[in-house]
Order: C-alpha cells, then structure tokens, then sequence
C-alpha cells in the first residue's frame, strides 16, 4: 500500500492537521476537550500577566491595556492559548508576542508554564520567559558591542552583532555542568544568515533518559543545525544527566550592509492562499504550466511567484507527512551551490501561510492530493512508502529549483 491508498482512506486527519509545536511554534493549538469548569480568576488575564513583566524590567511602559512598550522600541503582548490539565496540576500554553522596528515579522515565542492551577502556570511561564528570552532580547537591542560574525549571500556581505550577552537557561542540578549551546553550533550559524535585519535563534537540549536536542531559526526548525548540537550532547560531555538547557540569542545586521526588502510578509501570505487555490486546478500537464504562469504573474516583485511555485508544494508535502527535510536548497542556473531556507526570506513566510491556509480553508482529501501531487518529495516518499521504507527513516538531499540567471535572494 503506498501514500495515494493511505489518503484515499483517510477521513478526517488530512482535513485538519495536527497541531505540531515542532513545526510552527506560532500555529494555534486544537482546543482542549472539554473539562469540569474552573472559576474564571484562576486564569491571570494578558494585563495580569503582563503585570509581573512590568515588575520586573520596571523601565517599560504600558502600550494599551494589553501590550508592554520598553525604551529600545520593543513591543509585547501575551496569547493565553490553552490549559492542558493533570491530576496534580496543570499547563498552561502561552505565546509572547513581540516586535520591533528591526523585526521583519513578529517574534514569536510559545512559552509552557506548569503549576498546581493555572495562575500557578500561568506566573510561571511568564517568569520562565522573562528570564530566558526577554532578558537577552533586551540585551541584544541595547547592545553596542563590536563583536560580529559576517555571511556572504551572492557576493555581498552582511555583517551581524553578536550580543554583549548570552546566556542559557538551566534546570536540573544547579552544580552540574550548564551545556554551552551557543559555543556548539555558533560556527555554523553564518551559513544560515541571509539578508533580514534579525535573527533569534533558539537552542535546546534535555538529557532526561534520551537526549532530545532542537535548533530553529526564526521559528523554523533545522535538522542538520539540530544535529551539530545532539553530537555534542548525547555523548554527555557537554552536560550531566537529568538536566536541561535553553539558549536564545539575538542576531543584528548592521545598518551598513542591511537592505530593505521590496515585499513583506502580508505579501507572500495572500500570494500563498491565492496560488494555493489555483493548484487545487491542475488537472494535467497544461493546465499546470498555464496555472504557474498565472501564479507568476500574481506579484510585481521579481522571482517571488517563481518561489511560491517551487515551495509551496514541497512545504505542503512536508508538513503534512513530517519527515525529515533538509536544510537547504539548491537553486539552479546560480554558482552559489546550497543555500539554508533561511536564508531565503520568502521559504519562512510561505510555510506560515500553509498552516495557515489548512486551519483556516480546511482542505478536504482530494484538494490536499491535488497539491501533494505537485510535490517532487511527496513522489518521492510514496514510492520509497510502496518499496517498504517508513517515512521516519527517509532522509531528502537538498531541493533544487529552477532559477532565472538574474535571480535575487531576499
């Protein structure tokens, strides 16, 4: 039985995909089932919460009833998304939202508190988010050092500041080694700039029986990056059993060699639902160049429908099936050999829109077979599926896509 007989069986997991925090930290949870009813003053409000930020920084100023403003521009809220209870407590999901003039999108950062009730979560995620992601973006903002690291993107260099302060969060036995995730993977992390203004990535490792370790940038998660830091973990050298660490660090490009981008992020999301709409279309090979034509012709900005076309459907394919993509793509007609997706702004912004065009458009069987289709991974996974492999096991080269010789990387 391959991928095409499994879709065709199935009737409701490929109309609502899963809510997977590894995939989109940002994606809005399923609501929980229903439970006995809990008094309403349980759960803190946004202001309440924000409350105990305001204590803590003291600098910042109230930004509307519900938002936080602090004297380097950043701006934040709190999403109270869902309370997943236990028989002894309970966790409750927060995302803390900020922004900043130097963002190209907001900073996203889903936050688990867990407690006896839900103020008890509640307090202490927003605790656990000011001390271990707030604290180093305010630090990184106010930074003025002169330490950088620099990446060179089609012959043009793009200088970044590393923050006067890095730290990480651990949990575990305060007197056993704290792994040092930035020193293990900040070799590699020039490989994955591009041209945006920031970068935050977010680092994690866990030893509690198995070695879990987790790279993202942006919000995006890496494989391979992910792999340079469970080589260093899993050997047990870098940190002690029973023990957890979390690093979040605040990437700047200099003004200098910073370019504004001539499309945003609302750009490519409408681009995203309307050239998903008109792929449910293609019946057969003409119809498909027709249709890719017209999608290329939906934006002025240059080479960015050419991307949608190449994207969409491979982003489609992996988050609908979760196996292990690569890191990277290949374009071609460039001698610039592999490139990171995150170095390709648009890549970001096409996969938030796929998460959310399937919660929102709720696509049924045929219309996510009609996209799959177009997918050269998804041909690809059905036939190793029909050989015998399973999709966990399967591991994809870099995706390579046609590019005009003129092509921009944004």
């Amino acid at each position: 039985m391959g991928l095409f007989d499994k879709w065709k069986k199935k009737k409701t997991t490929e109309q609502e995909p899963a809510y997977n925090p590894i995939l989109d930290e940002a994606a809005e949870a399923p609501k929980p089932a229903p439970q006995q009813a809990k008094p309403e003053a349980e759960m803190p409000s946004v202001h309440e919460l924000l409350e105990i930020v305001h204590a803590k920084t003291k600098d910042a100023e109230w930004n509307g009833e519900n938002g936080l403003r602090f004297p380097c521009g950043l701006e934040l809220t709190f999403n109270i998304k869902q309370t997943n209870r236990f028989p002894n407590g309970c966790c409750v999901q927060l995302l803390a939202v900020m922004w900043h003039p130097h963002f190209d999108e907001d900073m996203v950062e889903s936050i688990a508190g867990i407690g006896k009730t839900e103020a008890d979560a509640a307090r202490q995620g927003t605790e656990s988010f000011c001390a271990g992601v707030l604290e180093f973006v305010l630090a990184a903002l106010n930074c003025t050092g002169e330490h950088t690291m620099t990446t060179t993107l089609q012959g043009k260099k793009h200088v970044f500041r590393i923050p006067c302060t890095i730290g990480t969060q651990h949990m575990g036995k305060q007197d056993e080694k704290v792994a040092e995730l930035w020193n293990i993977v900040k070799d590699s992390i020039p490989q994955y700039l591009g041209t945006k203004k920031a970068y935050w990535i977010k680092l994690f490792s866990s030893r509690m029986g198995e070695t879990i370790c987790e790279a993202r940038i942006n919000g995006m998660k890496f494989p391979d990056l992910t792999d340079v830091l469970y080589q260093a973990i899993a050997d047990g050298k870098s940190t002690a059993e029973g023990c957890s660490d979390k690093c979040f660090v605040l990437l700047l490009q200099d003004d200098a060699t910073y370019e504004p981008c001539p499309f945003t992020k609302a750009d490519v999301s409408q681009l995203a639902f309307k050239a998903l709409d008109m792929m449910k279309k293609i019946t057969d090979e003409q119809s498909h160049d027709r249709i890719f034509g017209e999608i290329r012709a939906l934006t002025p900005h240059p080479f960015l429908g050419g991307e949608a076309c190449a994207f969409l459907p491979e982003i489609y394919s992996h988050i609908v099936l979760n196996y292990r993509a690569s890191d990277s793509v290949l374009p071609v007609n460039l001698n610039c050999g592999e490139i990171r997706k995150s170095q390709i702004r648009s890549f970001g912004y096409l996969e938030d829109a796929v998460l959310q065009y399937m919660r929102t458009r709720k696509p049924d069987k045929d219309d996510n077979l009609q996209i799959l289709c177009l997918s050269a991974e998804f041909k690809a996974v059905h036939q190793a599926v029909v050989n015998g492999s399973k999709v966990e096991d399967l591991r994809f080269s870099p995706l390579g896509f046609v590019t005009p010789e003129d092509y921009v990387i944004w």
